[in-house]
């Protein structure tokens, strides 16, 4: 009997058991920040700059991209006759040099980001041997089956920070590796009959690639893309090379 209903039970498609093995793979839910991505004090909004523009200036920079930061300045000491403020005491004056890059946050709390991120890459590194510094070029502002509106990154660089010291700029510096695509939300948009460019679509710029999948999105009117640019950690990204 047991002979006869293995003969009758389809058989297991190889093509199935990876597709499952994939999925569970890439964790296809709202832990995942490849799909559910939540910007806030964890991720870097850089203004003024489009993928295009960001990926250029990046990729033929001799000495990386340099953001804001505040220099703090030695305090004054009063003269002889001068009035003492011990509110002026409590804090150096600061002054802010400008860079090539700017944050949405004011420049001291930008440089806070940036060493929270700059921190977070470095233990990644060292536990687990793995890059999670990203710059996100473009995102996808979609609805998910519980009609919850997410944001998730298209086009993934691969990046590091560096900062000699507390008194020193932020400096972007593309890895030696190429623009990647999000897998995992191709994997989870395939869903929705909806299947991303691949790495083969000789595609040149990443606004390309954005206005491509732009076009996807006949059928879900709600949806947009963002030509947004944000550097954040993204730890579980398992994409497709460019």
């Amino acid at each position: 009997m047991a002979k006869e209903a293995n003969e009758k039970r389809p058989p297991i498609q190889f093509a199935e058991v990876v597709d499952k093995w994939m999925r569970q793979l890439l964790q296809l839910n709202r832990r995942n920040n490849l799909l559910y991505f939540k910007p806030g004090r964890t991720a870097v909004e850089i203004k003024g700059q489009t993928p295009d523009r960001m990926m250029n200036a990046l990729s033929s920079s001799r000495r990386g991209l340099v953001f804001d930061y505040v220099e703090p300045r030695p305090l004054r000491r009063p003269g002889r006759f001068s009035q003492v403020n011990d509110e002026d005491d409590q804090e150096p004056e600061v002054r802010i040099v400008r860079g090539d890059l700017r944050g949405e946050c004011p420049p001291d709390d930008l440089q806070k980001r940036l060493g929270n991120l700059r921190r977070r890459a470095r233990e990644w590194q060292e536990e687990q041997g793995l890059n999670v510094l990203f710059l996100a070029l473009g995102f996808l502002k979609w609805t998910d089956e519980e009609n919850e509106q997410v944001i998730s990154p298209l086009l993934l660089l691969p990046c590091r920070l560096v900062n000699p010291s507390p008194r020193d700029a932020f400096t972007l510096w593309q890895e030696d590796e190429d623009l990647v695509t999000n897998q995992t939300l191709a994997v989870k948009l395939s869903e929705y009959g909806i299947e991303l460019p691949d790495s083969d679509s000789g595609m040149e710029t990443p606004s390309e690639y954005l206005n491509i999948v732009r076009g996807l999105l006949e059928k879900h009117a709600e949806w947009r893309v963002l030509y947004t640019v944000c550097l954040a950690p993204f730890p579980r990204s398992t994409p497709a090379v460019w």
